[in-house]
């Protein structure tokens, strides 16, 4: 059952992960969403981090992987697509790790959270 439930954190924050990059030229104008000028980027990855750790607050660390991972698929997925304009993706893959902070503590707030609503609902239920 643990296992299943990381597996299934992991994944949907894979797709969080995925769905901030593949949503950036959408909402920013920019392909690489830390391009987009103001807040998307950071307040996306704290947001997603947080949401997924408030649903699966046993894993954050699973949760912040899992994002990072997620946008270093698409990343590597628009590399091998445009062979031509790739010279600087080791360079985004280190700041996708340094910039893996962000949901590290988003998903540390979202757990805190999610530990505390299932505590009180627990002793709601009593």
């Amino acid at each position: 059952m643990a296992e299943r439930l990381r597996r299934a954190t992991f994944g949907i924050a894979l797709v969080c992960g995925a769905g901030i990059w593949l949503l950036s030229p959408l909402i920013t104008g920019r392909v690489e969403p830390w391009d987009a000028a103001g807040w998307y980027y950071p307040g996306a990855l704290f947001l997603a981090g947080c949401a997924v750790a408030i649903l699966f607050p046993a894993h954050p660390g699973v949760v912040a992987i899992g994002i990072v991972a997620g946008q270093m698929l698409v990343l590597l997925g628009r590399v091998a697509a445009n062979s031509s304009g790739g010279g600087l993706w080791p360079l985004g893959i280190m700041f996708l790790v340094g910039y893996g902070v962000v949901p590290l503590l988003g998903a540390a707030l979202g757990a805190a959270a999610g530990r505390l609503r299932k505590r009180k609902h627990r002793s709601d239920e009593a």
